[in-house]
């Protein structure tokens, strides 16, 4: 995979990853020229997404919205609910939205049957997939993604960051780009339940900082982002491109390059 990426990526005329980690990826397979961009993931719709002013936090609402691979984290949300909601039954509320991926049916959104138990435990909460995510957000308090998975820049994380919301996530590539530990959020590492715990009780225990985060946290949205900043960069280097193309009268492919499925193997 390096030597392919050694022969072909220098034929582009831009490349463009989305986190700083896939460029000191790329840079550390000896691709250096053309310098890889970092645009800081696909951004998200301001407008779209808009600030909402985090709930009561009567109770503190944490919130899992994505797939429901293992790679996502869930079983980590899971457990950390499970230890968590019998400390302070009437203070939190977990929420998971989305569903699980069903190889047998063709990939298809499936309700988990064994979310159902801790449902009717009142463990977690789960309205299953939805087609808008934006209310759930609205009245949720802290988003949290504890994902081992090398990400771009997680499309989630984003959005719950331009609505306001706190984030807990894991310091692996593309996820730590949404957080600035200790400011809007924490960062814990991968597979270690405990951290998480403790990042979750760190809410829990302090209330207030939910609100003081979730300022940051929209500074941090309009930034770093913004689609619509993005978009006109990533218009304005391909116009670039172009003519650079015109002008030597020949075409070379551009090279818009995600590597976060890399294997850790690759990456290493």
């Amino acid at each position: 995979m390096k030597c392919l990426f050694r022969l072909s990526l220098p034929l582009a005329n831009h490349i463009i990853v989305l986190n700083e980690d896939d460029k000191r990826s790329l840079l550390s397979f000896g691709v250096r020229k053309p310098e890889p961009v970092v645009i800081n993931g696909i951004g998200v719709d301001l407008d779209r997404y808009c600030y909402t002013p985090p709930p009561s936090t009567d109770p503190i609402r944490f919130i899992f919205v994505g797939r429901l691979l293992k790679e996502k984290g869930i079983e980590y949300f899971i457990e950390a609910a499970k230890a968590i909601k019998p400390l302070f039954p009437p203070n939190t509320e977990f929420i998971i939205v989305g569903g699980a991926v069903d190889n047998n049916r063709g990939g298809a959104i499936t309700r988990p049957p064994q979310l159902e138990q801790l449902v009717e435990d009142g463990i977690i909460t789960y309205p299953g997939p939805v087609k808008d995510v934006r209310p759930w957000l609205a009245r949720s308090s802290v988003f949290v993604l504890p994902s081992y998975y090398r990400e771009g820049v997680p499309r989630s994380a984003q959005e719950a960051l331009a609505m306001g919301r706190p984030v807990i996530t894991t310091n692996m590539p593309g996820c730590k780009a949404t957080v600035e530990d200790g400011k809007n959020g924490y960062l814990v590492s991968a597979h270690n339940q405990r951290e998480l715990n403790q990042a979750i009780l760190k809410f829990v225990l302090d209330p207030s900082s939910i609100i003081l985060m979730s300022y940051e946290s929209v500074k941090i949205a309009r930034s770093k982002f913004n689609i619509a900043s993005i978009n006109q960069r990533i218009i304005y280097d391909l116009n670039n491109i172009s003519l650079i193309s015109t002008n030597e009268n020949f075409k070379k492919s551009i090279a818009i390059e995600n590597i976060h499925q890399l294997s850790y193997k690759v990456s290493q």
